[in-house]
């Protein structure tokens, strides 16, 4: 700004898909891993538990693997929580994430599948036939390109929703705002 860079008052906003640093994963191998992780954690530390509740075998095929490798990491979860009252570290941190895959109801479905990887990404649209599983960068920026501010959300996000906090940021930054442009992603009744 003080090198006269920045002119105009308005700003451009959009947002851009990145991928996940994880793969892909289908609910049984999400189910799966937060099982191993967990169970590993626990052994590592606390070797006199190794008699956890057993991972089941199943197929990934079998119609109801999901559904019980689900009841499976609940039960391991409720274990731990019963023989480690006051756990912490590692351990607490593997807990909470196979609470978070247990309580999150669409993991079964597939839709916003909650990865044990990366449990922030979410599967979301780019277009009516594209699908992603990462994050979006939500950018506002001048009409020279020079970016004013920035919000990175799970891929599910809402555009829209950010546009206030987006706008926040910038006017932070020393730019006086008089025009916003955006596509209809912005458009929603409180942002007009």
């Amino acid at each position: 700004m003080e090198k006269g860079l920045i002119k105009s008052k308005t700003i451009i906003l959009d947002a851009t898909h990145t991928q996940a640093g994880s793969q892909k994963q289908r609910p049984i191998d999400v189910l799966r891993d937060a099982a191993k992780r967990l169970q590993r954690t626990v052994v590592k530390r606390h070797p006199k538990l190794e008699k956890n509740p057993a991972l089941p075998r199943v197929k990934s095929e079998q119609d109801d693997a999901a559904h019980i490798m689900l009841h499976h990491l609940a039960k391991l979860g409720e274990t731990v929580e019963e023989l480690l009252p006051d756990h912490e570290g590692a351990i607490s941190d593997k807990l909470q994430i196979a609470r978070q895959i247990i309580e999150d109801e669409r993991l079964l479905s597939h839709k916003g599948i909650l990865s044990a990887i990366d449990p922030d990404a979410r599967f979301a649209w780019k277009s009516k036939t594209k699908s992603f599983f990462g994050y979006k960068e939500h950018l506002a920026m001048t009409e020279e390109e020079i970016i004013t501010a920035i919000e990175v959300t799970p891929g599910s996000s809402d555009d829209g929703k950010q546009l206030s906090s987006l706008l926040s940021q910038t006017q932070a930054n020393g730019i006086s705002v008089t025009e916003i442009m955006g596509d209809t992603a912005y458009s929603g009744k409180d942002n007009l």
